[in-house]
């Protein structure tokens, strides 16, 4: 591996651990809350059950989430979740169930139509349009019982670290040595971590100080845990080499002597003025809680917050329920299903997309290439075209237009060509199937515009 593209993973391992290392610093309160966390995250099976409030900008999301879950070594998972949730509701009228069955992430068809639906209504869509576009995706996708959301055998191959945990967690804990978060303290029956812009600055600072005076300790540890992960998941050619990895620890100094200066300690502290995140876990018996209390603010005004919090339960046995893996339909089709169902009932009345001669011209690129103003029968969107000009007549990409318009994605009639596997028609085709097409050209500013209007 070269030494400049060392320097990259160097830094990017490095920052890594500026996250990681704050619960793995010596003093008893890091120490306590790693402990209870690692122990929460190894257990086997459990009943969980939590609720949470999220707000983004303007956007407020309420779930209450119970289920059970079983864990098998080495990467073998289930687990079976409902969710009940309200989008900018202080309610909870919606449910969604996720179930993970032999590595694929299933979800009814229904539920996740009504989530995509409501998500539409949170983009403005009216009542009345989303109930069409409900009805319409259940006439094309009722006949299947779940979709498949996410396939997680290649994920559990690229995070099967278990079996390296102790030792992984044994070299970060060597590394910071004698390093203390200053952000962790003992609760009853438990541990907590109390964040605040104030405590991140000097955090940093403490640890990049220590990175700096422990450079021999953390490059031999990084050594160390590139040789375990090697064995895994090869990604290296050889491991670093010690000068390599001074010249990452120099551009971590380097950054931050130049933007971690006193007046900009104060700057970014005064930036998240107000902002706090909070998290406690618990035990008791085999009972686990963890508490999450976060609130961010960006120049005093609110940008995110989430609390909530969640419970764990022991449960020796779990009976995994079998997903109806013969009947499920990929979440690419769903999506296309929706998004046809979407289109025709909030069609696009008028497409208009506009270029300037010799605007876009590129090397080898035979298309052109515009923005498309997309009048919605309830609002406007906007979408981009590639297209040809050939002897004057323009090719436009038939499965685009229909896109917009809601049709089916079929051609029978002339006019068709193929550049680079795209699929074109001749734009004036489009006329015979009940569309207006007008151009205009503009000489002053050399500027063509062709606008597609529905009949």
């Amino acid at each position: 591996m070269s030494k400049s593209k060392f320097k990259k993973a160097g830094a990017l391992l490095l920052a890594v651990l500026l996250s990681l290392s704050a619960l793995t610093g010596c003093s008893a309160t890091d120490a306590g809350f790693l402990s209870l966390y690692t122990e929460i995250s190894d257990l086997k099976s459990y009943t969980v059950s939590g609720n949470f409030e999220m707000v983004y900008e303007a956007v407020r999301i309420k779930a209450d989430v119970s289920g059970e879950v079983a864990y098998t070594e080495p990467y073998d998972i289930y687990f079976d979740l409902v969710i009940k949730y309200g989008i900018n509701s202080k309610d909870t009228p919606f449910s969604a169930r996720l179930k993970l069955y032999n590595n694929v992430i299933y979800m009814p068809v229904k539920d996740y139509v009504d989530l995509s639906v409501e998500t539409m209504r949170l983009g403005g869509l009216s009542d009345r349009m989303c109930e069409t576009v409900k009805r319409a995706a259940f006439q094309k996708a009722g006949e299947y019982d779940y979709v498949i959301m996410f396939d997680m055998a290649e994920a559990y191959q690229m995070m099967a670290f278990n079996e390296l945990e102790e030792a992984i967690l044994d070299s970060l804990k060597k590394m910071f040595s004698g390093f203390s978060s200053g952000m962790t303290q003992a609760v009853p029956n438990g541990y907590a971590l109390q964040i605040t812009p104030e405590k991140a600055v000097s955090f940093i600072d403490n640890l990049v100080k220590h990175i700096l005076k422990n450079k021999s300790a953390i490059y031999r540890e990084t050594v160390n845990m590139y040789e375990m992960f090697a064995e895994l998941m090869p990604i290296m050619d050889e491991a670093p080499d010690r000068e390599a990895f001074d010249e990452a620890i120099t551009m971590i100094e380097n950054a931050y002597k130049e933007y971690f200066r006193d007046w900009d300690k104060e700057f970014y502290a005064l930036l998240f003025k107000g902002s706090r995140a909070n998290v406690e876990l618990n035990k008791q018996g085999n009972r686990y809680t963890q508490k999450y209390d976060i609130d961010i603010k960006y120049k005093g005004a609110p940008l995110f917050s989430l609390k909530g919090n969640f419970i764990q339960t022991v449960k020796e046995e779990i009976i995994q329920e079998t997903a109806d893996t013969e009947n499920p339909i990929s979440l690419d089709e769903l999506d296309g299903i929706l998004r046809k169902a979407e289109r025709s009932a909030n069609y696009v009345k008028t497409a208009e997309f506009s270029w300037w001669s010799g605007g876009y011209s590129y090397d080898g690129d035979p298309f052109n290439w515009a923005t498309v103003n997309l009048s919605l029968a309830e609002g406007r969107d906007w979408d981009y075209i590639e297209f040809a000009n050939e002897f004057g007549a323009l090719y436009v990409p038939m499965e685009k237009v229909w896109g917009w318009f809601g049709e089916e994605e079929a051609w029978d009639g002339e006019g068709q060509i193929v550049i680079e596997d795209v699929e074109l028609v001749r734009l004036r085709e489009i006329e015979k199937l009940g569309y207006s097409v007008s151009y205009e050209y503009n000489s002053d500013w050399r500027e063509h515009t062709v606008t597609i209007r529905r009949n």
